[in-house]
């Protein structure tokens, strides 16, 4: 007589639906698509798993086409089939060039996919249709990612490269047309965006006015050109918004708004993490954002000045108020300053900018629950040949302070700065003070803008000092474009910096 083992029930049917989905979520796109194409009990929970999170990496221009038939073949996917959009969590989009206009020209859309675009426009009743209806049947990526996006009701975060503002600014503007108040949009048309929690929008921002590829864009042809302000606006109202990393020349629309229509800022006060990439915006705009941001924990403020329009630091007293207003929520801040123009209109610039940044000095021991830093050196201390006793770090720095990071610009760009070597020197001088001042300092970071690899011996001098000091405080020469703060952004630093930077460690 043959024993048999009593049936057991597989795991695949204990477990109930919503746990395989969230173990799957764990596992890499490609390992998921295996699983989809093994078992049949599986199919449902790792199909919606493999939707779960969208990344697209559009950095390299050699795979540009099936990239762009991808994002189509997206489009697609979710129209015919609705019920994947609802699985759709979170989504990345990032380029790290911008594609030749002359390429979007070449490829020739599925009839489906161009009325399933057209019939979204149509429904939604967006501005400037025109313009999508071009965009749409030459297979413009951005027009499909952004149409994409808007079919998605539960996405939770979205990364969206700085291409998106400057090629079209279509994701802002469907953003706008879906939020704005009166827009008569057919309900379930586009998605509310009521459970958005994280955006990053332009946050890795180039400077087009020097590029080459300015060309191109001079070349689109579209009846909207990027930059429309209009593209930001719609996600500071966001109403579950906790992050926002983003560029924006101008915030004037969002306050227009505020004053002239029934929507409150109260869901800024939601915000945790607020990020100004290279942004044009003025001191007093600034100052008025951040005193909305009543929870803030991270802010990075790239500030540019362009100086032909405006003075370098115009209202130091407006931007300071605004920092001051997030003084009792701030762990991590970082600033960084820059201004673009001739060289001539520089030196005229930074008359007087020694004294605009004095109600800086010092500024950072205000903040009691800081614990990451980054700011112009000159800000925080003030020129190199100011008084001894105003230069001392170890009277400018809060407590808890756990890193921090010293920058500066060119020093061909103004009289102010400080040598790098008298940088290092007043970093020396402020090591024996360390445990008595910020006991907590793990890390200090000096980054510049500029090729210095002939000054690591200055590096290694500082590092012996921390040395003999008995300091386990590690020191970092950072050289190259400046490019996202540290330790601000919502992700690592290495996946946003520029190609150009350089670590001495």
């Amino acid at each position: 007589m043959v024993a048999h083992a009593p049936k057991c029930p597989s795991v695949l049917n204990v477990l109930p639906q919503e746990l395989w989905e969230e173990i799957l979520s764990y596992l890499p796109s490609h390992d998921i698509a295996s699983v989809v194409s093994t078992s049949r009990k599986l199919r449902a929970a790792s199909e919606a798993a493999l939707y779960h999170r969208i990344e697209i990496d559009w950095a390299d221009g050699a795979a540009y086409e099936p990239l762009r038939r991808r994002v189509i073949a997206l489009f697609l996917t979710i129209c015919r089939r609705p019920e994947l959009a609802a699985n759709v969590r979170h989504v990345a989009m990032t380029v790290s060039m911008i594609i030749p206009v002359e390429d979007l020209k070449d490829l020739q859309p599925p009839r489906e996919a161009v009325e399933y675009a057209k019939n979204i426009v149509t429904r939604a009743q967006f501005s400037y249709p025109d313009a999508w209806v071009v965009a749409i049947e030459r297979g413009d990526p951005y027009a499909y990612a952004t149409l994409f996006i808007s079919q998605l009701h539960h996405l939770r975060s979205l990364r969206l490269d700085s291409s998106f503002v400057w090629m079209s600014g279509f994701p802002g503007l469907m953003m706008w047309h879906s939020m704005f108040p009166g827009a008569s949009v057919p309900a379930h048309t586009l998605s509310s965006f009521s459970k958005l929690e994280l955006v990053e929008y332009g946050a890795n921002y180039w400077p087009p006015y020097f590029d080459d590829q300015l060309i191109e864009l001079q070349k689109w042809e579209y009846p909207m050109r990027p930059p429309s302000p209009d593209q930001f606006t719609a996600m500071l109202f966001l109403p579950c918004l906790r992050s926002l990393e983003i560029w924006t020349e101008k915030l004037n629309g969002f306050f227009d708004l505020l004053e002239r229509s029934s929507w409150s800022s109260h869901n800024l006060a939601r915000i945790e993490r607020l990020v100004l990439s290279q942004s044009l915006v003025h001191d007093e705009q600034v100052e008025k954002l951040l005193s909305f941001t009543s929870s803030v924990t991270t802010v990075h403020l790239g500030l540019v000045y362009q100086i032909q329009d405006k003075t370098i630091i115009e209202d130091g007293n407006a931007l300071l108020r605004g920092l001051m207003s997030t003084r009792n929520t701030l762990e991590h801040l970082s600033i960084q300053i820059e201004w673009w123009g001739e060289w001539m209109d520089i030196a005229r610039a930074q008359n007087g900018l020694e004294e605009r940044l004095q109600p800086f000095h010092g500024f950072l021991r205000h903040f009691p629950n800081l614990r990451s830093a980054e700011v112009p050196l000159v800000m925080l201390v003030g020129s190199d040949d100011g008084p001894p006793s105003r230069q001392s770090l170890a009277a400018m720095l809060p407590r808890n302070l756990q890193r921090l990071c010293l920058t500066q610009n060119s020093p061909l760009a103004s009289n102010i700065e400080w040598s790098l070597p008298r940088a290092m020197e007043l970093v020396q001088e402020f090591l024996p003070s360390v445990k008595r001042s910020t006991p907590s300092l793990e890390q200090i970071v000096m980054r510049v803008s500029y090729r210095c690899e002939d000054l690591q011996q200055e590096v290694v001098k500082t590092r012996h000092v921390c040395s003999k000091l008995g300091l386990g405080i590690e020191i970092v020469l950072m050289s190259g474009d400046r490019g996202p703060g540290l330790w601000t952004r919502s992700r690592d630093f290495d996946e946003c910096r520029p190609r150009a930077a350089f670590m001495m460690m």
